[in-house]
């Protein structure tokens, strides 16, 4: 079996994809935006009840909860065996809005 073609083949995409992951785009920081922690946006209209709350399975068993603000939130930056009290409660009206980044196009 001549493996040639297939190295060659292998060469090439390799290569191509090595060139394409070096193209430069220029991008400037527009501004910051500073969002408490607790932000949240309503789900949309067309999403269906169960999207009215987030953090209804984020307790200890994964059970469904249902009642507002009824279970500590906990946190697990450092260590996942080592759940930390967060001082917040779940699960909370509407959904989390997660971090944002934008960046303003520089013209080239």
């Amino acid at each position: 079996m001549n493996l040639r073609p297939l190295t060659l083949a292998i060469a090439l995409t390799l290569g191509t994809s090595a060139a394409l992951a070096q193209t430069e785009v220029g991008a400037t920081l527009a501004g910051h935006a500073y969002l408490a922690a607790d932000t949240t946006v309503s789900a949309p209209r067309d999403a269906g009840p169960l999207f009215a709350t987030s953090g209804k399975f984020a307790n200890g068993k994964r059970q469904r909860v249902t009642e507002l603000g009824s279970v500590p939130a906990n946190t697990f930056v450092g260590d996942p065996k080592q759940p930390r009290a967060s001082g917040g409660f779940l699960p909370v009206k509407g959904q989390s809005v997660q971090g944002l980044s934008r960046s303003a196009r520089t013209s080239s």
